[in-house]
């Protein structure tokens, strides 16, 4: 099995939402090495289906002072390459939209 999903899945089973989320963004890193994402949040933009709801909830489970059910997929669901890679567009920044006068 991938060292990366056996980490991942440890950290599933220990409920370890700081290494869960450090494994994700490390893997995210190798998927997209021109632009990864910098957060969970933009990783799940990346993703679909049950792999976005999950890391959505992996993120909200690291921040929110309630509990929250962040290990209900199974974690090689989040380790599968997606098979069209949509990158983020970065917002236009003010300088960039000009106004024609």
């Amino acid at each position: 099995e991938d060292p990366t999903l056996q980490a991942l899945r440890q950290a599933f089973q220990q409920g370890d939402v700081t290494t869960a989320r450090e494994i994700l963004l490390r893997w995210a890193r190798d998927v997209w090495p021109e632009r990864p994402p910098a957060n969970l949040s933009r990783l799940a933009m990346r993703l679909s289906g049950s792999a976005r709801e999950a890391i959505l909830k992996l993120d909200q489970a690291q921040y929110s002072p309630k509990p929250v059910d962040w290990k209900g997929v199974d974690p090689s669901e989040l380790l599968r390459r997606p098979e069209s890679s949509p990158v983020e567009q970065p917002p236009l920044s003010r300088g960039s939209a000009r106004r024609r006068m």
